[in-house]
């Protein structure tokens, strides 16, 4: 999604600051995401907040697949070169505008003699585009006029699903904004987010532009530990793919092709986690992502490409290095990612160790759990900009550690010994992270309504908060919300819950009632009850 309702977005990045974002009205209930048209004058199409997918409502594809598109490719002629870098771009659903536009960075730049650019795009026709925006938009009259006259007005606005290798367009301007790029198959209606269509496209890029490394740049919705990639082809809220599904995938083009991801870069919303860290440990060597959600300048590819052309120029680079230079890239960039990182996944075994032995001390421990309760609210988490719950249980792992050894409180030294463990686990698997951001959101109160359902924003709050993080999120709910049931069963799917205590200490700690306000006073007044004597003198002698 563009943007959301109440959470207007404006960052403040080290080089300059920003000034608070302008007063914008917000709608009175938050059921689910509904995105605000114009942000400062800006259309829908401008760069704003992409929303997750509402988790209540998607369905999840957890097919897994065996093999790859078992048809023989024929590698391209020529010299093999440094770097394949293939883009999975799914603009089947609200983002195709920008998925579109997405493709034309990258035609900016193009392929070279170092790198083979290669993607496959998915797009929605234009009657789906509007039909997908103006369910979103139903209840803002504005925003239903702009999408009745959307066009995305790109490469002829085709739908479907297509394969690429990308070539620069800067010899044909007078094309623009069609495609310049060499088509190499039409799919036509594939499905986007089923786990065989991410393995034939990867199979597919590695044998026919063999290179020396390979990367699988993801760009779409993301949902953290659940999945990403979206397909509203069948409507709003379509289906989305199983996190353990897009690891499968990547295996399955890894058995295929002999050859094994050095990068996977979710250009994505709170792919960031430990779950997915470890469920792609053996599927590529290094992964980059962000724990918080990002925007549609996330998408403006090109540039990085172009950085990573002229460190290939000047005597190139480790996979490392160049995983560490797209992190960077998004230090520079932190309107596209507030946080970003580079995870070494080689190091995921030890992460999940030492996770395990933290789950298995905080079962132990006699400290309280509703003392943990405050502890774990205290912690930096993600997702406030979306509407869904869920997602602001997302929590950095390394400040949950830190955050059990600093309290004085605690006083079970082996709960503190297993979050240090913890904290220098995830310490040596991040090797590149983005440094704190500060971005301003506004709330609104005190909203009545008024006739013909035309609102009135009595207040406006603009809150100035700082987000940052350790490198990886963890799921960790404080109490069990509506939809806690079924995604207990969707995380029990995980191999982070299959192979440590976490779930369990999950379901232990959302099953506990909290001990608040109320709770006090009930506790107190039985206390209270129970001492007086039955003869009603209460007790006094």
């Amino acid at each position: 999604m563009i943007n959301g309702d109440i959470r207007n977005l404006s960052i403040k990045n080290p080089q300059s600051s920003s000034g608070p974002a302008s007063l914008k009205k917000s709608s009175e209930k938050q059921e689910e995401p509904k995105d605000i048209v114009a942000i400062q004058g800006k259309s829908i199409l401008d760069d704003n907040v992409i929303m997750p997918p509402n988790l209540n409502k998607i369905s999840i594809n957890k097919t897994l697949v065996n093999f790859a598109e078992s048809l023989e490719e024929k590698p391209a002629e020529g010299q093999e070169k440094e770097w394949t870098i293939m883009f999975y771009m799914d603009g089947a659903n609200d983002l195709e505008p920008h998925m579109a536009k997405a493709m034309l960075d990258l035609e900016n730049v193009g392929s070279n003699d170092k790198i083979n650019l290669v993607s496959q795009i998915a797009r929605l026709s234009q009657d789906e585009v509007k039909k997908v925006l103006g369910e979103k938009y139903k209840d803002d009259p504005k925003a239903l006029e702009e999408v009745k006259n959307h066009k995305t007005n790109i490469d002829g606005d085709w739908n479907g699903v297509k394969r690429y290798y990308i070539i620069n367009n800067q010899d044909t301007p007078s094309r623009h904004p069609y495609y310049t790029s060499r088509m190499e198959r039409d799919l036509y209606l594939t499905d986007i987010s089923n786990p065989q269509t991410l393995a034939d496209f990867v199979s597919w890029g590695i044998k026919k532009y063999p290179a020396k490394h390979y990367m699988l740049v993801v760009m779409d919705h993301g949902a953290g530990w659940p999945g990403a990639l979206n397909n509203d082809f069948s409507g709003y809220n379509g289906q989305m793919m199983s996190t353990p599904s897009i690891a499968e995938a990547l295996k399955t083009a890894e058995k295929t092709t002999n050859k094994k991801l050095d990068i996977v870069h979710f250009a994505t919303c709170l792919m960031g986690s430990s779950e997915v860290a470890y469920q792609l440990k053996d599927s590529a060597d290094y992964m980059i992502a962000s724990e918080e959600m990002g925007t549609t300048k996330a998408l403006n590819y090109g540039p990085v490409i172009q950085k990573i052309n002229d460190s290939l120029r000047n005597g190139g680079t480790s996979t490392k290095d160049l995983s560490r230079m797209i992190v960077n890239h998004f230090k520079e960039h932190q309107d596209a990612f507030m946080t970003h990182a580079a995870i070494e996944l080689s190091m995921m075994e030890e992460v999940k160790n030492k996770i395990d032995e933290l789950a298995v001390a905080l079962h132990n421990t006699a400290t309280s759990l509703n003392l943990l309760k405050e502890i774990i609210g205290g912690v930096q988490n993600y997702g406030n900009l979306s509407f869904e719950d869920t997602y602001r249980d997302y929590r950095d792992l390394k400040d949950f550690a830190n955050a059990i050894m600093l309290d004085d409180r605690i006083k079970d030294e082996k709960l503190k010994v297993a979050a240090f463990n913890v904290r220098l686990a995830v310490e040596q698997a991040v090797v590149g992270i983005t440094p704190t951001a500060t971005y301003t959101r506004e709330e609104t109160s005190g909203v009545t309504m008024e006739h013909h359902g035309r609102r009135k924003i009595t207040h406006v709050n603009v809150i100035e908060e700082q987000i940052g993080g350790g490198g990886m999120s963890i799921y960790l709910p404080i109490d069990k919300k509506e939809d806690y049931d079924k995604l207990k069963q969707d995380y029990s799917q995980l191999a982070i819950a299959k192979n440590t205590q976490w779930d369990e200490f999950i379901d232990k700690q959302a099953n506990t009632p909290s001990m608040g306000d109320n709770a006090w006073t009930n506790l107190i007044q039985t206390l209270d009850k129970g001492i007086k004597s039955p003869s009603g003198d209460d007790g006094k002698t």
